[in-house]
């Protein structure tokens, strides 16, 4: 499973990070969100638990979004004012996305009984959707009324609840790792 939560990450990355900005960037978005569904993908075949197979779909859809919203906001952002909010569709889809991926995680560690994993990933998720309600929030007032302050606040709030993401990521294949590494260490019957 470290695999997937490793596809996971680094797909994150491009997709966050790499935001539609030109056509070139629509290219590693793309990439990006490939590498991510693999992840997924990745989980779904480890997992006993159906919910990363649907999260499958889940993802195919938000890359849907994502792309074909970024296709739209570089052909019409002068002449249909309100692709403006395009960034504030893609980070909600984002956000129903990975907090299915922490509810999928909490239910896959809690089957296996491993209820520190499980409240650790609880707590991520918990965390990440404030920080990015938060964000949306303010970003959204920016969008509304375009007040410098609420932008830079929103960049900031987004900001720092993707990199809180990522280091959720990092401590699940951390987890999943441990997982691994004891299971070698027991002895088979």
């Amino acid at each position: 499973m470290s695999k997937g939560y490793r596809k996971i990450f680094w797909g994150t990355i491009l997709v966050s990070f790499l935001s539609p900005g030109g056509s070139i960037s629509l290219v590693f978005v793309l990439i990006g969100w490939t590498i991510l569904i693999s992840g997924i993908g990745a989980l779904a075949e480890s997992s006993a638990s159906g919910s990363f197979k649907r999260l499958e779909k889940v993802a195919i859809a938000a890359a849907a979004v994502s792309l074909f919203g970024g296709v739209l906001y570089e052909l019409l952002l002068m002449r249909f004012p309100p692709i403006v909010y395009y960034p504030i569709v893609v980070m909600s889809v984002e956000l129903i996305l990975f907090h299915g991926i922490f509810a999928a995680s909490y239910e896959h560690f809690s089957g296996m009984e491993d209820a520190g994993t499980a409240r650790m990933i609880q707590e991520k998720d918990r965390s990440y959707m404030v920080l990015m309600g938060i964000a949306l929030v303010v970003l959204s007032v920016f969008y509304t009324f375009n007040h410098s302050i609420t932008g830079i606040l929103g960049f900031f709030a987004s900001l720092i609840s993707k990199i809180y993401l990522l280091g959720g990521m990092h401590e699940l294949k951390k987890a999943c790792e441990e997982e691994k590494s004891i299971e070698e260490e027991q002895p088979t019957a």
